[in-house]
């Protein structure tokens, strides 16, 4: 755990330094940032936003938003076993849990050409674990955590066409504090599948036509 905060700061103190010695060129940049992990065996889906300025073209930094669930409407809760060890003697509950956090991440380019790009990123994050115990009869209880995780990933954006990037990632995010029972359900891989559309260069390449 700690060597993952070490190097989520090792890379912040690296940016900083390079922006200082390198002439400053910034870009702010807004990204979707979604990906999907597997808990309890099943894929889940966490969507997320980020905003961060990219200094050089090789280091950005910033800060993202992430839920288990969009406005309520997409995604979907984990559904697991939960014991209530407030309880004497302790209990199990069918429970449904979802969580949203905040993060502070810091991302390197490791490589870059006209077809690919490879990325690095670390990121540090604080939210909230909501645990939904179902405790018959219609009755309900939601139980809130706060935790703070840490994740790591590899990326890869591939350019297929002018106008269309594929991406793909893997990694891993644990949590840093909690139950063991929530720590188990969420320390788990994270992999990224997606696609990037310059709509620009696509209403370029409709006028142009094939050749």
């Amino acid at each position: 755990m700690k060597y993952s905060i070490f190097i989520l700061l090792l890379l912040c103190t690296t940016f900083l330094a390079f922006g200082q010695e390198e002439e400053k060129k910034v870009e702010f940049r807004l990204n979707s940032d979604s990906r999907r992990t597997i808990i309890n065996r099943k894929s889940v889906g966490i969507f997320g936003l980020r905003a961060g300025l990219l200094f050089n073209k090789k280091f950005e930094t910033g800060v993202g938003i992430y839920s288990s669930s969009l406005f309520g409407i997409l995604g979907k809760d984990v559904e697991k076993t939960y014991t209530d060890f407030s309880l004497t003697p302790p209990q199990e509950f069918p429970a449904r849990v979802h969580f949203q956090y905040l993060s502070l991440y810091g991302e390197y380019i490791l490589i870059e050409n006209k077809g690919l790009m490879l990325t690095t990123n670390s990121q540090i994050g604080v939210g909230r674990v909501n645990i939904l115990l179902e405790e018959g009869l219609d009755m309900e209880r939601m139980l809130r955590a706060g935790k703070t995780l840490v994740e790591h990933s590899f990326k890869a954006k591939v350019r297929t066409f002018s106008w269309l990037h594929l991406i793909g990632g893997l990694g891993y995010r644990y949590l840093l504090n909690g139950e063991a029972q929530i720590k188990k359900t969420f320390n788990a891989p994270v992999y990224i599948l997606g696609a990037s559309i310059d709509f620009k260069k696509l209403k370029k390449a409709v006028k142009k036509g094939p050749t």
